[in-house]
């Protein structure tokens, strides 16, 4: 298009449309109170035109929106495979934290979220497709449903929604995605115990936990054992038979200063046979939560991540687009650090490694 050529207005696609200029902005933001027709007649003569948003405007206005948000009449789905009352009372995964912080995000933008449950009896995919086309829903969030090993299809026809999951719910087919950056958090962890001046730094989990990772726990961990000497360098403990006999063995074997680990089954073990954490061995958490708080670790930052799904879903409405995506997009959310009391610092606050795992 000609540089020099007056930028096409709101009213310029309204009058060709013949249509109001409210219509058109609607029409083009995919709101469900204007028809299918029309918003697609509308959406046809905006491009024949050559139409472009303002960015100055438009981050105007989605600003505006969160000072004041207006609901729009849309309804984003949250799908998962529990019942509400049993999201509310779960304390063990972050399902509840998703949930809210989804819903919380979704009604800033002027939407509403309501879970629907995969679980409930009767529910197929066909039925799941027609009730949330029913509700003009177009928006679906998908949750974590299994214990890490990821899913194969979809329980619903995919082409008229736009589709996130967050972490890694499906195998196949690939959706857009949000999770917490696994690799950054495995590296920034090992790079925390090496400046708070630990050097045979171990890591022991269930297998289960790192599949659930795609891995990026034992690549991290591998990664720093190819640049650690050659004396301080110690094999990990992922692995399947996840016992107490088994973590007892490995640790009395390698003599780790510091023990990287998911969940408090180290600490327990490591106290009932009569070793003083942090004094004998200190332990540090890649999943930091509440109802363990004492651990030092990483917390996945899960409000975020939720708030973050609802914002690609936004984005795909406001782009029209809908189904499966012909590249996946996958948003990765920075972990932060939680102080607990298992992990003390042995060298000056200032104090850095010579070695550098992760710089960036």
């Amino acid at each position: 298009m000609d540089t020099h050529q007056p930028l096409i207005t709101l009213s310029d696609i309204a009058r060709e449309a013949k249509v109001s200029r409210t219509t058109v902005s609607l029409a083009l933001r995919n709101s469900p109170r204007i028809s299918t027709a029309v918003r697609n007649k509308v959406q046809t003569i905006a491009r024949k035109l050559e139409y472009r948003q303002n960015p100055l405007v438009t981050a105007h206005m989605a600003y505006v929106r969160t000072l004041h948000p207006h609901y729009t009449g849309q309804c984003i789905a949250f799908v998962c495979n529990r019942s509400l009352a049993e999201v509310e009372r779960d304390t063990r995964t972050p399902l509840r934290k998703y949930l809210h912080a989804t819903r919380e995000r979704a009604r800033s933008l002027g939407y509403e979220l309501e879970l629907f449950n995969l679980a409930e009896s009767g529910m197929t995919p066909h039925r799941m497709t027609k009730i949330l086309l029913a509700r003009g829903i177009s928006g679906v969030i998908f949750h974590p449903m299994d214990d890490g090993s990821g899913l194969v299809g979809l329980p619903l026809d995919p082409a008229n929604f736009a589709l996130v999951m967050i972490e890694h719910v499906f195998i196949e087919p690939r959706l857009h995605k949000v999770c917490d950056d696994q690799f950054s958090t495995i590296g920034r962890m090992i790079q925390r115990l090496l400046d708070y001046g630990y050097t045979r730094i171990g890591i022991a989990m269930s297998s289960r936990a790192d599949d659930h990772a795609n891995h990026h726990w034992l690549a991290g961990y591998q990664a720093f054992q190819s640049l650690n000497e050659h004396g301080n360098t110690l094999p990990h403990l992922i692995t399947s038979e996840w016992t107490r006999e088994r973590l007892l063995a490995w640790y009395r074997y390698h003599r780790p200063e510091a023990i990287i680990t998911i969940d408090e089954d180290t600490v327990l073990w490591l106290r009932e046979a009569g070793l003083k954490v942090p004094d004998d061995v200190a332990c540090a958490t890649l999943y930091w939560k509440e109802d363990r708080a004492y651990l030092s670790g990483f917390y996945q930052n899960h409000e975020h991540i939720g708030a973050a799904a609802v914002d690609m879903i936004a984005s795909q409405l406001n782009h029209n687009e809908r189904g499966l995506p012909v590249e996946q997009r996958t948003m990765l959310v920075e972990s932060v650090w939680k102080e607990g009391s298992t992990l003390p610092r042995r060298t000056s606050a200032d104090a850095r490694s010579k070695l550098r795992v992760w710089t960036r």
